[in-house]
């Protein structure tokens, strides 16, 4: 995770001191590469990885343990 990290920081970085930071991230193209949906996962892999951590997990356990009735 902290490699997929900073390779989205740096491309961020890059992108502010070029002045096209927003360009990027808003861009969807239709060919080519679009950065939104990998700002998208990312951010959803760096929220999975957060409540995966030891701390977070023993606190909301039995969110994580007991199955739901939901589905």
């Amino acid at each position: 995770m902290l490699l997929f990290t900073l390779h989205g920081l740096f491309y961020v970085i890059g992108w502010a001191m070029e002045g096209r930071l927003i360009k990027e991230l808003m861009d969807w193209k239709i060919f080519g590469i679009a950065n939104f949906p990998g700002v998208i996962s990312l951010l959803a892999g760096l929220a999975m990885w957060v409540t995966s951590l030891p701390g977070l997990r023993r606190i909301n356990f039995e969110l994580f343990f007991y199955p739901t009735n939901y589905m």
